[in-house]
């Protein structure tokens, strides 16, 4: 590794037009650029040897078992010094240009005809993001590349980590350390995976939570799950239960919290089914525990589309804010804190996972292990779960919703009105159905004043009386099988997520719009948008540093403000909610800076500032309180 890196040290002094590639081979970086340039090749006949090139690529590793990725960079071998870690073998360069804007629509051409090929680690729409995108850049020439290696090869698994972690430890104080830290460090590496499961067993650092299987339909295959049942017997056997769900130290406290909580739950929902089972004397409220289930679509290792089914319970310790709340007034140490203190592998409890290629082309299969998921979670509901020393008096489950992202949601509950219904052109000729699952927001109709606008945010919008009139769905999703919900409203059991809504949506419109204000009313130094952009980008790095905070975003562009042509409507293009909480802080700074500080009159610059300052409040105030919000306490 420390080879390859010291020829990328050197790579930029070198004279790419020489023979310096001979030198790259014995590291696996292989020049395929055409090697006549002369006349200048037309474009077409550009893609066609680099499609060539992919293609040969990945038929000389195996078409079956490559793993490969397309990309641009000044450098190859210095780029290929992160890929190696990860485990790629191979790297050829297949273009050379001094033409940016050729070489990133390159890259963009070539994703988009391998993104869908198996091993691809691309992700769709993309080609052109990238450093390369400074203004400091480097300069040209600039390299188009493929590279990759064999998804069988034999790797160090991650429990040679924690080996090679107890050795430095040891070697760092030879005579310390605790028994099971000098068993790690003698494991050998090659076999680190067995011993140090093992370890874990015999240390009691492992759940003994069985592997249990379900039928998805996948023939031959039953799929893997872990049963919530066999989770909160292993949290009542071993005295956990009502930290993990409901953070608090006894069982006897759950009880009095439960207790009140159904309480104040009857006040807002007094048809949901769990008051009618308690009143039939199916199940104790003070020993039914409310959860969440949870669906995420997150991100594999390698960067794959996977379904995540967990659950969690409502209930926890609370939040930071709320513990430095108590810290100062001990009085507020009884409320009912939210879930979020405490490590996440303590209070989440997986369910399955699936990666998107499994049911991709086949989406009832998702749907037949979100039906096993919630025939497990209506077991947990009506016959309860009780331990060994106590098998007459159970703990009962009950799910009062699932929650995740809009793409999880939609997913599961297979919503024929949802935000992918959104006319993507002023000029659409199909009506939109509807974007929203709980209401009729987005509806259009050949008469206009029968179209209900999603975009009034007004104190009164006429979505709002649209609530719960018709479902959004043509069959009864399969996570709603068993399920306790409001009979009049069932599909309130999707429910939304504020930090998801708000950081990956309303934000990202509205941080893109305000920057633009800035730009437009010359408050960023520049002789044009680009340069505005520029500055804009070199105060948000600066900003960042001061901070100590993660930019999450290249720079300030075209294309992460969504903005296309002068005409376009801005919308950020940027893939992380803390990306919207760190530029919301910048935008503060600059707000302060440019706005407060030289007490503008502007209207648009003060209404920036209002809302800024409304929905800083409003979230902090979210973050901080429990449980429930009482009357008097307004944000």
């Amino acid at each position: 590794m420390a080879q390859i890196q010291l020829a990328g040290n050197c790579f930029e002094d070198l004279d790419p037009s020489k023979d310096v590639w001979s030198e790259l081979r014995q590291f696996g970086i292989l020049y395929r650029v055409p090697r006549s340039q002369f006349p200048k090749p037309i474009c077409g006949k550009i893609l066609t040897h680099c499609r060539r090139q992919v293609e040969a690529f990945r038929a000389r590793i195996g078409l079956a078992l490559c793993v490969f990725k397309i990309g641009v960079t000044r450098n190859p071998p210095s780029r290929f010094v992160d890929y190696a870690s990860k485990g790629f073998t191979e790297m050829w360069v297949v273009y050379m240009g001094d033409d940016l804007g050729l070489v990133h629509m390159l890259e963009a051409a070539l994703i988009s005809h391998c993104v869908h090929q198996a091993g691809c680690r691309n992700m769709p729409d993309t080609g052109g993001e990238g450093a390369l995108n400074r203004t400091h850049n480097g300069g040209p020439p600039f390299y188009v590349y493929v590279t990759g290696g064999r998804a069988d090869q034999p790797r160090r698994v991650p429990c040679s980590h924690a080996v090679q972690t107890a050795r430095a430890s040891l070697a760092d104080n030879p005579g310390g350390g605790t028994p099971a830290l000098r068993r790690f460090a003698a494991l050998p590496l090659r076999d680190a995976e067995t011993g140090v499961h093992r370890i874990f067993q015999e240390t009691g650092l492992a759940a003994p939570v069985p592997v249990s299987h379900v039928d998805v339909g996948l023939e031959g295959t039953r799929w893997p799950v872990l049963r919530i049942r066999d989770w909160v017997r292993y949290l009542l056997d071993t005295g956990r239960l009502w930290k993990q769900l409901c953070g608090v130290p006894t069982m006897r406290d759950m009880t009095i919290r439960l207790e009140e909580f159904w309480r104040r739950f009857r006040r807002l929902h007094p048809e949901h089914d769990v008051f009618r089972r308690a009143e039939c004397g199916r199940l104790q409220l003070p020993f039914a525990v409310p959860i969440w289930s949870h669906s995420d679509e997150g991100r594999s290792q390698k960067q794959r589309a996977i379904m995540v089914l967990s659950v969690h319970g409502c209930l926890g310790r609370g939040t930071q804010a709320y513990l430095d709340d108590v810290a100062r007034d001990s009085t507020k140490r009884e409320g009912m804190g939210l879930n979020f203190v405490g490590p996440s592998w303590s209070t989440q409890f997986l369910f399955a996972v699936m990666l998107r290629d499994v049911y991709a082309k086949k989406p009832e299969i998702l749907q037949r292990l979100a039906g096993a998921f919630a025939s497990e979670l209506a077991h947990c509901a009506t016959d309860g779960v009780a331990d060994a020393l106590r098998p007459n008096n159970p703990i009962w489950l009950v799910p009062l919703g699932t929650k995740g992202d809009l793409v999880a949601l939609c997913k599961l509950g297979s919503f024929e009105r949802s935000y992918a219904r959104v006319p993507k052109t002023g000029q659409s000729k199909t009506l939109c159905s509807g974007i929203c699952h709980l209401c009729l927001a987005g509806r259009e109709s050949e008469e206009p004043e029968a179209t209900i606008p999603f975009e009034d945010l007004s104190s009164s919008p006429a979505w709002h009386h649209t609530m719960f009139q018709e479902r959004p769905w043509r069959n009864r999703p399969a996570i709603l099988e068993g399920a306790m919900v409001q009979p009049e409203a069932p599909e309130e059991y999707f429910r939304l997520d504020i930090w998801h809504n708000f950081h990956m949506g309303v934000a990202k419109t509205w941080l893109a719009s305000s920057f633009i204000v800035f730009c437009n009313m010359n408050l960023i130094l520049g002789a044009s948008v680009l340069e505005k952009f520029d500055n804009l980008t070199s105060q948000y790095r600066d900003f960042c540093h001061a901070k100590r905070l993660a930019m999450h975003i290249q720079g300030f562009t075209r294309d992460t403000l969504g903005i296309s042509s002068d005409n376009s409507f801005p919308a950020g293009h940027w893939n992380k909610g803390a990306a919207s909480t760190n530029l919301m802080l910048f935008l503060q700074f600059l707000c302060e800076r440019l706005v407060i500080a030289t007490e503008s009159e502007n209207p648009l610059l003060l209404a920036v500032v209002a809302w800024l300052s409304f929905t800083r409040r409003v979230l902090l105030f979210c973050y901080s309180v429990l449980c429930w919000c009482l009357p008097q306490q307004p944000p």
